[in-house]
């Protein structure tokens, strides 16, 4: 079959394999990346999702459902050959990946790449959606949350046969970029419609937490439900290792034992918000003229991709000051810095820290501000 080789025909096997898997704590990250890598170094250059051959149309489909709700919905007036897809779910796998470790201009190069094979694809345009939230919360911008939004209601409505699971994805990401603009009216609704299309706790947990803050505007929302695992505390040392394990093992092992106590911090300030993290603290910090909107925007890097502990995972849009008022949050001055490139050619920022009350010591890497360098998620 010209435009479905058997090699392709093993690649979605493969790709089915690891989908059903990557979600779970037994996934090995490492190994589904490489294979997921190769995998993509072989799309072919001529890529079709569907294609007619000796009167038939061959349409490669990523599960049942989609195929089912294509045949009721579409009601085709000719015969239709179900395919299983291989390279646009391979695109959308490796994103994930990607996204999960901080990599987010290498996630959006993947996720370009599958929505050139397959444009309206709800599950990549969702993923779109949640790289824009990851933009947004690394920039701390509400700009770009409605970015994100747009995103995740493309996925909607992209075509007639989308599955209720594709739907229902979709609306919780409209869901959680309302929260994150703060429009509680708004993210309470679209999460009760995804609950109409398919039963999530995550959703459950959301609305739990909008209707809480609608009963009491001073509540802080933190994360319950999308950002950390059932059942655990989101500075807690399982959440933690849960988090090195999504890393490559080459820095997995070169994680210092004191970024554990910043992580925790972190993951703290992320969780309670830097108004009651300010009046538990100490010596008061972060303060409240400080810039805010960096400290948050790094404790968020921290907390949620453990960047900044080496130089080819180090912190992102932070300028000098932000970055020295982030980690005295922790109750760390900066005692020195000196300029590195790291293998992507980045020039980095390598700042030694020493603890206020301990003397103990940790080298952060951030990426050197510069006036010239635009935001990545400026490309959209």
């Amino acid at each position: 079959m010209k435009h479905y080789s058997d090699t392709e025909r093993e690649d979605a096997q493969t790709v089915a394999q690891i989908d059903q898997v990557i979600h779970t704590k037994v996934a090995d990250w490492e190994q589904h990346y490489a294979t997921l890598v190769d995998m993509f170094g072989r799309i072919p250059t001529d890529y079709k999702n569907q294609f007619e051959q000796d009167g038939i149309q061959y349409i490669k489909f990523w599960e049942q459902d989609e195929y089912d709700w294509y045949m009721e919905l579409i009601k085709p007036d000719k015969p239709i050959e179900p395919l299983a897809n291989a390279y646009p779910r391979c695109c959308y796998l490796l994103a994930i990946i990607l996204i999960e470790q901080g990599k987010a201009n290498e996630a959006y190069r993947i996720l370009s790449k599958g929505l050139e094979l397959e444009p309206d694809q709800p599950w990549l345009l969702s993923e779109m959606g949640m790289l824009g939230g990851q933009a947004a919360q690394t920039e701390h911008n509400s700009k770009v949350w409605k970015t994100a939004f747009s995103w995740y209601a493309h996925a909607f409505e992209s075509r007639p046969y989308n599955t209720p699971a594709q739907k229902a994805r979709a609306l919780r990401g409209m869901g959680f970029a309302c929260i994150e603009l703060e429009d509680w009216d708004m993210a309470e609704k679209y999460y009760e419609a995804s609950l109409t299309w398919q039963d999530s706790e995550n959703a459950k947990n959301e609305l739990e937490l909008i209707r809480e803050k609608k009963e009491d505007p001073a509540t802080t929302v933190s994360i319950k439900g999308s950002g950390f695992d059932k059942g655990e505390r989101p500075d807690s040392y399982t959440t933690f290792w849960h988090r090195a394990e999504k890393l490559p093992k080459t820095l997995r092992d070169e994680l210092p034992d004191v970024y554990v106590y910043i992580w925790a911090k972190a993951a703290r300030l992320g969780a309670i918000g830097p108004v009651n993290y300010r009046n538990d603290d100490h010596f008061k910090y972060p303060a409240a003229d400080w810039k805010l909107d960096e400290v948050m925007a790094g404790s968020f890097q921290i907390t949620n991709y453990l960047k900044g502990f080496h130089p080819a995972h180090a912190l992102e849009a932070l300028s000098d000051e932000g970055m020295e008022q982030l980690i005295r949050t922790f109750h760390f001055a900066k005692e020195a810095e000196t300029l590195v490139r790291n293998s992507a050619d980045q020039l980095i920022k390598k700042v030694s820290f020493k603890h206020l009350m301990d003397g103990e010591t940790i080298d952060l890497y951030y990426v050197a501000p510069a006036k010239e360098a635009k935001p990545w998620w400026k490309i959209w």
